[in-house]
């Protein structure tokens, strides 16, 4: 199935609660990827599908140029597994080129999806989900289930960070793309300690465990410094520094974008 002339090129960004981000950092993920394809004009290629319940109303129809679509579901808890699954359907019937699908929850639809339509899927699981405690049993073995399909049917699987990375990688045979996104905007980092400084970090004690070149304990434990570290105002260590807001770098285009 050829997408329309007017659809061709068009991307969605599913599973997130909507845009701008206030929730959580799928939704700071989509907020930035509205913001990077509204600074290189191609807000009308993208359409992101978020939730009527967890969106207050007057709900806004786009977001810097791109449409923005609800369903009446909550994206998150139990109803993101049929959140999910709808918003693909929906994504692939409407025309779609690609979707990025943010959390892997209704990742059970994808061998439909694959079956019937042409849509290249862009999947992100958040995290091993289904290890989580809150969980029941029926709702483990569904998110694992959504886990297995999404890393075996989607065109590319990304991870952001090393762990999640060799999960995928050991438990499905599949090499995903790693992505760690968010440090690149962090608005200051502490500096590195000075030695000259009179604030003295406490001492390590060195065991034969964690010092190879230690033969044997000291006969008795060494005293740390007196001198605790500072905590003054002044101090970046004594300050709680901004949390940085996550963004992604795209690596592999998409048909129809840039």
């Amino acid at each position: 199935m050829t997408p329309p002339p007017d659809r061709a090129g068009r991307i969605a960004i599913l599973g997130t609660v909507g845009v701008p981000g206030r929730y959580g950092g799928f939704e700071t993920l989509a907020t930035q990827l509205a913001d990077a394809a509204a600074a290189r004009g191609l807000s009308d290629r993208l359409t992101i599908w978020c939730s009527a319940p967890q969106t207050p109303a007057p709900r806004p129809t786009t977001y810097l140029g791109a449409e923005l679509r609800y369903l009446p579901l909550s994206a998150n808890g139990a109803q993101s597994v049929p959140f999910d699954a709808l918003s693909l359907w929906q994504a692939a019937r409407s025309g779609h080129d690609a979707a990025l699908l943010l959390g892997v929850s209704g990742a059970l639809a994808l061998p439909l999806i694959r079956a019937r339509f042409p849509m290249r899927i862009i999947a992100h699981p958040d995290g091993i989900e289904w290890q989580r405690p809150k969980w029941g049993r029926l709702a483990r073995t569904i998110l694992r289930r959504s886990e297995a399909m999404a890393a075996r049917h989607a065109d590319v699987v990304i991870a952001d960070n090393p762990a999640i990375a060799a999960h995928i990688r050991d438990s499905y045979g599949r090499d995903p793309v790693e992505i760690a996104y968010g440090h690149e905007h962090a608005l200051s980092t502490p500096p590195p300690p000075s030695t000259t400084s009179p604030c003295r970090p406490p001492m390590r004690w060195h065991w034969p465990a964690l010092n190879p070149r230690t033969t044997s304990p000291p006969s008795s434990p060494p005293s740390p410094i007196a001198r605790p570290p500072c905590r003054s105002s002044s101090s970046p260590i004594g300050r709680r520094q901004p949390m940085a807001a996550p963004c992604a770098a795209v690596t592999r285009p998409m048909p129809g974008s840039a």
